[in-house]
């Protein structure tokens, strides 16, 4: 046998079937064949689960069960395989029977998890109802913090209004225009005719004036019966909204019928526009006669052809 120091002593060897080894066993020299190495070697190192020492010693009776770390937290131990399910879980939300399309969340005592039915009523920024709501919409509301429910009609940004002055209703009960006078066309707007007005519009006439938003469109249609007391007297009718820019749409009116005979007076803009002027002070209706006149039957009509973006 070679010096195993030697530098021709082969590193590398295949055994064959009638090799011996030498070994140290507990301090003790041994000589093995290799069949009897090789099952030496193998009792060193278990080659199956059940041949661990810290696993089960056998598989009979365990179908189905699964291996799992001991309470003592020491070895491995077989348990039922349900253990590993979703319901088994002691904080989870139970048997799947009867949740069918459920979700689960986090219960409001914040100690398991719970079955329920997803709901937009479960939402913080949805409505809590959807009683009343019939065939409502659904937008994001003015303050831009959540959604809410809307009728179809609500959403619709046209529409119009009638007012209609009932302290001059008639000949008999009629407003003396001044001569030569710049003077406010009155209308209290006894009578409101508002069930077609826009949802985002609360008066269309408020206070005597015309109420405007910055970028609409709006249509007006003025109308009166007056009587002239001159064969050479005319009206003039016009929209004042103050500020810079003052007087708008003034138009004349002459009476062809004569003196003493009723006229309809019709004053209309169909594609009038209200800036932030006209929203800022609103627009006052006016009339100027070159001589006395009388007016009453006086209508007032509102509507808005474009909302601003």
């Amino acid at each position: 046998m070679s010096n195993i120091t030697s530098s021709s002593y082969p590193t590398v060897t295949d055994s064959q079937g009638g090799d011996l080894f030498t070994i140290v066993r507990n301090g003790q020299v041994m000589k093995m064949n290799r069949a009897a190495l090789q099952a030496y070697i193998e009792s060193l190192a278990p080659n199956t689960f059940l041949a661990l020492t810290d696993a089960p010693g056998t598989f009979v009776g365990m179908a189905g069960k699964v291996p799992a770390v001991n309470i003592a937290e020491d070895a491995l131990e077989f348990v039922d395989g349900e253990a590993n399910y979703f319901v088994s879980l002691l904080d989870g939300a139970g048997v799947f029977s009867g949740n069918a399309l459920e979700s689960i969340r986090v219960n409001a005592g914040e100690t398991a998890i719970e079955y329920y039915t997803p709901a937009t009523t479960n939402l913080a920024d949805m409505p809590a109802t959807l009683a009343g709501s019939a065939e409502y919409l659904v937008r994001v509301n003015t303050l831009a913090t959540g959604l809410e429910y809307v009728s179809v009609e609500d959403t619709i940004p046209f529409g119009w209004a009638s007012y209609i002055d009932t302290q001059y209703p008639n000949s008999g009960a009629a407003f003396t225009v001044s001569a030569t006078t710049d003077t406010v066309l009155p209308n209290n707007a006894g009578t409101v005719i508002d069930s077609q007005k826009p949802a985002d519009i609360s008066e269309f006439y408020d206070g005597g004036l015309i109420t405007g938003r910055n970028g609409d469109g709006l249509d007006i249609m003025i109308y009166f019966k007056a009587v002239p007391t001159n064969a050479s007297q005319y009206l003039d009718i016009w929209i004042d909204i103050g500020g810079s820019v003052g007087e708008l749409y003034r138009q004349t009116f002459s009476f062809p019928k004569g003196v003493g005979v009723e006229r309809g007076i019709l004053y209309v803009l169909p594609s009038a526009y209200t800036l932030d002027t006209w929203q800022s002070n609103g627009g006052t209706v006016y009339v100027y006669s070159n001589f006395d006149m009388d007016i009453y039957g006086i209508n007032f009509n509102f509507g808005r052809s474009h909302k601003a973006r």
